[in-house]
């Protein structure tokens, strides 16, 4: 069942369009994540449900509600559409308490002192930090000051978390566990929430839907294990991790198999056949031996190494196949610059994208 739809979203800044007829939904206790480079129009679409940016058209419903149609000229302001904001720059008061940063909003909406206390106390509770209600900012850690933010966007019971790159202001160990205990939380509490990112590690983890954004346009979307594996353009196969892309010089179809003839004449069976005559196949679909293994009966090609990038847990290789670069990503670290190696590629990852 949908809880947020939005149909048709544009808008623009002078005679720019940022967002171009967008139309997304997002259903009851789901985390969607909009992914994509700076200026793809993902903050604006978050800005936009939000109320902080009005829409140049479009409609926004939220649960029941119409919360934004131009053409019917109905737009809610923001303080009055129960949605709770979480920015990038955390904007908590550096001279009130944690306590007090969490209970403002319920402060500004006059609810009753008994009221606010146990809702900030429960909100504290959930994120950990009861300890700290009477503690200021600084006092903590970016962590802690990312889960203040949290709790004073959820404390007043909002319908809908919007998030705006939380978590891009901590280092690189602490976003990651906090990534994960995020998307705990998200799931204990049952809450409907978009996430704006560019980091595709959070919107890999945290999402339950993946909207990928480019030049204002959705350019992929759906679970984030399908948009990575079978993306349908070449920039969703780009910006999601690594790729290599292949361009075939015709496409035929032989003895009931789609078959892509490289430049070279060489021919590669295509499992996910597509009208373009450019596929994509991911590093770690391909495999690397010193020998033709067994079963590799087909799209086995031959290639020497050119570089190599140790990386820790993996190592790529950049090989040079008859004139085309492939690069292969590999957890072993054993072959090295001038080896000849045997590389299959499995048909079924090869994707056509345009």
């Amino acid at each position: 069942m949908s809880f947020v739809t939005v149909k048709n979203l544009r808008k623009t800044f002078g005679q720019e369009t940022v967002v171009c007829d967008i139309n997304l939904e997002v259903a009851v206790g789901e985390t969607v994540a909009l992914l994509g480079p700076s200026g793809c129009g993902k903050t604006t679409t978050l800005r936009c449900i939000a109320g902080l940016e009005q829409p140049d058209g479009g409609r926004i419903v939220v649960g029941d509600r119409v919360m934004c149609d131009i053409e019917e000229g109905t737009l809610i302001p923001p303080e009055q559409r129960n949605i709770g904001m979480m920015f990038q720059s955390y904007a908590i008061w550096p001279h009130m308490t944690v306590y007090e940063n969490v209970a403002y909003g319920l402060r500004v909406k006059r609810m009753k002192p008994a009221q606010i206390s146990e809702q900030v106390d429960e909100s504290l509770r959930i994120v950990g930090l009861q300890h700290a209600a009477k503690r200021y900012p600084s006092t903590l850690s970016g962590g802690q000051q990312q889960r203040v933010a949290l709790a004073r966007s959820f404390a007043a019971g909002p319908s809908l978390l919007l998030m705006d790159e939380p978590l891009s202001n901590l280092d690189l160990k602490l976003r990651e566990r906090m990534r994960v205990e995020l998307r705990d939380l998200l799931k204990q509490l049952g809450k409907t929430a978009i996430y704006v990112t560019h980091d595709q590690a959070d919107a890999m983890i945290l999402a339950d839907r993946l909207i990928l954004m480019n030049g204002g346009q959705i350019a992929e979307a759906g679970a984030p294990r399908d948009v990575y594996d079978h993306p349908t353009t070449i920039f969703g196969s780009e910006f999601l991790g690594s790729t290599n892309i292949i361009d075939f010089s015709d496409v035929v179809n032989e003895s009931g198999q789609t078959v892509g003839r490289l430049p070279n004449g060489v021919l590669l069976r295509i499992g996910n056949a597509g009208t373009s005559l450019r596929h994509a196949i991911r590093p770690e679909r391909i495999a690397l031996s010193r020998q033709c293994e067994p079963g590799w009966d087909v799209n086995v090609l031959r290639g020497v190494v050119r570089k190599t990038m140790f990386l820790g847990n993996l190592t790529y290789y950049d090989l040079d196949c008859n004139g085309m670069t492939l690069v292969v990503q590999a957890q072993a670290d054993s072959f090295g610059v001038g080896d000849e190696l045997w590389l299959h590629l499995p048909p079924q990852w090869l994707q056509s994208v345009i």
